[in-house]
């Protein structure tokens, strides 16, 4: 399999990672970008931003966080985020127990909104995340160590639904001999300092 990740910078402030694979045989594959998020500075965590994701449907984890092959609504659960809100609150914190996130939403058909927005008040900064695949992986940084803290950063993975080739009912991306795949992450950066 041959693979190409080129990344390209826009004057909207836009960062931009394209996919292109070709195989010589039928291939499954599961790309994405691993980048941690901390919208201020001034904070060692993020647990004050505040997350948007355009979605109706995840995916219901084991403890080890792999997919057992149920699709959820997120109505009436921890894992409505189709408003806005905080990290911290949503994440269950106790004082001596952190619990974040690390779950796969899965994209609502409307491809005009960003799949994703991860906002912080404070400095005003948000990112919007647009994705030609059909999901986001959300992790909070729980288990940072190290030179980072938990919860220092916040990962929005666009992917292929997880172990989709174990699950029937999930879609999954399998590269067919001989024809290029190509996919998209885009990152759309702006700021709204609050007032």
């Amino acid at each position: 399999m041959k693979l190409s990740v080129n990344y390209f910078f826009s004057d909207n402030n836009e960062l931009s990672i394209e996919y292109k694979a070709l195989s010589d045989k039928a291939t499954p594959v599961n790309f994405t970008n691993h980048s941690y998020f901390n919208l201020n500075i001034q904070n060692n965590d993020s647990l004050n931003h505040e997350l948007q994701v355009n979605a109706t449907q995840y995916l219901e984890m084991n403890d080890e966080f792999l997919p057992i092959g149920k699709i959820c609504s997120v109505t009436n659960s921890a894992f409505d985020f189709r408003e806005y809100k905080p990290i911290g609150k949503m994440a269950q914190l106790k004082k001596d127990n952190l619990k974040g996130y690390n779950a796969y939403f899965i994209k609502d058909p409307d491809t005009a909104t960003p799949i994703a927005s991860l906002r912080e008040k404070v400095s005003g900064r948000i990112v919007d995340v647009y994705t030609s695949m059909p999901g986001i992986q959300i992790y909070t940084g729980d288990f940072l160590e190290g030179n980072f803290v938990p919860f220092g950063g916040i990962c929005l993975e666009a992917q292929y639904h997880p172990d989709g080739v174990n699950h029937p009912c999930f879609e999954t991306n399998i590269l067919t001999a001989n024809e290029e795949k190509s996919d998209f992450i885009r990152f759309k950066f702006s700021c709204k300092p609050s007032k």
